[in-house]
């Protein structure tokens, strides 16, 4: 039934990447997975919309740990990222994707400071016209006593994939060196199973998402799709 309805496995690009369910891809008009696990392929990179940001798929462990590795389009390949959304480490993706941060530290970038402090590093990349600098925290400690909310123009909080200190400077800040290769590691995100796709799984099918109405049916091995249960995507309501 993955190869002839749901169209799955598939690669994207060099087909380094084996993407399968609860991933899923369109298939005129539906996609087989979970609700908001729609991978498209973008410039032959697979890719997938959370929270309204787009994120490059790094990597896909289907084992019993259920992870997604992935990275910020605005992030991935640039000599000096400058990201601009947060996504805290404590985040529940929320409906309709069952996705969840899986991550030791958060970092905060602060942009723009027109205060510096000592003996801090910054981040000379991000470095505006000499009179404002930008640091990347991530240490286990607290901030340095400084008013960053007030000194800063902004603040953006990533999870880190790695938290190694020696990715870190003796108070928790990255540095020039290792400020963009950390970043471009990505984060993990972990996955759960709706409810309704366990009761689906069970009786042998697979989740399906309608594009046109949003709504979740059960795609069994007959290749029909099932409508005994609906339930809207966008509300999670069944």
């Amino acid at each position: 039934m993955k190869d002839s309805y749901c169209k799955l496995p598939f690669t994207c690009g060099n087909g380094s990447l084996n993407i399968d369910y609860p991933f899923g891809h369109d298939v005129t008009g539906y996609y087989c997975g979970y609700p908001g696990l729609k991978i498209k392929c973008t410039d032959e990179k697979p890719v997938i919309s959370l929270a309204n940001r787009l994120y490059y798929v790094k990597n896909l462990d289907y084992s019993i740990r259920r992870l997604l590795t992935v990275v910020g389009m605005d992030v991935e390949g640039k000599e000096c990222p400058r990201p601009t959304q947060s996504m805290n480490m404590t985040d529940n993706i929320g409906l309709p994707t069952p996705l969840y941060v899986v991550a030791n530290f958060n970092t905060s970038i602060f942009y723009n400071c027109s205060n510096f402090l000592p003996n801090v590093s910054h981040i000379s990349c991000l470095e505006f016209r000499s009179t404002k600098r930008s640091y990347a925290f991530s240490g286990e400690n607290p901030l340095p006593n400084f008013n960053w909310y007030k000194n800063c123009e902004k603040n953006v909080v990533l999870p880190l994939l790695t938290t190694r200190s020696a990715y870190l400077d003796k108070l928790g800040f990255l540095t020039d060196s290792n400020y963009t290769s950390t970043l471009q590691m990505g984060f993990r995100l972990g996955w759960s199973t709706p409810s309704n796709c366990t009761y689906c799984e069970s009786a042998g099918g697979l989740c399906s998402i309608s594009e046109a109405t949003n709504d979740l049916t059960c795609a069994h091995p007959s290749h029909k799709v099932e409508r005994s249960w609906v339930r809207n995507t966008s509300t999670g309501d069944c």
